[in-house]
């Protein structure tokens, strides 16, 4: 939920990969396949909520929530409903902008919700009053950190990390993506990519989806607490790659 990242397949599709920074006690149960709103989602739960912070949907579809906004924040007194509730509203619109530019949002935390499907990335950003919704890049892999934990220059820091994986590996594979996850990159464990602070607040599962353009989504969930990694799969619509320039 507080470091996320997308990238882009060779030949189509798409790899999005969420580190979730939580209390232990929140640490959720693994993916696996759930009916919402007539769609087939594959996501972990939430063990408080009962929602989801990333989910890949049969209508092909993934939908990923980090906590926080850019500029000013606004956080509500007493939240109408989790903001994983967002997300599940995302992941099983028929339609994507319907939920986009529709959903009520007053008196939530702010948060910020990625969206990728064929060839479209949509991000939204909630900072508690104002709502954003822009188109990104589809070309190129991007990462996001928690504004709530990690303050510019860290998530600066983090970025750089990124971006030298990235050049180092031309391509991007899910196991690069992976691994850059998996592995601290800074030296201070409370800012680290796999993090840990005081106050029982860590790292707590790292989960990765990716949507290959024949339809077949792959979901890999580590849980960074008892160690336990579980893989399942779904079939969702191919997507209609519009020539092979990608490939």
């Amino acid at each position: 939920m507080c470091t996320v990242s997308y990238s882009p397949l060779r030949g189509g599709g798409h790899v999005i990969t969420s580190n979730r920074d939580e209390r232990t006690a929140r640490h959720g149960r693994p993916a696996g396949p759930w009916m919402h709103e007539g769609a087939v989602l594959l996501a972990p739960k939430d063990a408080l909520t009962g929602t989801t912070w990333i989910a890949a949907s049969s209508l092909g579809r993934t939908v990923c929530l980090l906590n926080g906004a850019e500029g000013t924040m606004h956080f509500a007194e007493q939240p109408a409903r989790s903001r994983g509730t967002v997300l599940l509203e995302m992941a099983s619109a028929l339609d994507a902008l319907v939920p986009l530019v529709q959903s009520e949002l007053t008196d939530m935390h702010p948060f910020t919700l990625i969206s990728a499907e064929h060839h479209t990335l949509w991000m939204l950003r909630w900072d508690g009053r104002d709502r954003c919704v822009c188109t990104l890049d589809t070309e190129r892999p991007q990462v996001w950190s928690s504004p709530t934990l990690y303050d510019e220059s860290v998530r600066a820091e983090r970025d750089a990390h990124f971006d030298r994986m990235v050049k180092r590996t031309s391509w991007p594979t899910p196991d690069d993506v992976w691994e850059f996850h998996n592995r601290p990159h800074l030296s201070d464990g409370e800012q680290a990519v796999v993090m840990e602070r005081e106050g029982d607040l860590r790292t707590v599962s790292i989960t990765q989806a990716i949507m290959e353009p024949s339809g077949l989504v792959t979901m890999r969930y580590l849980d960074l607490i008892t160690g336990e990694e579980r893989t399942r799969q779904l079939s969702t619509k191919p997507f209609d790659l519009p020539s092979a320039a990608n490939a």
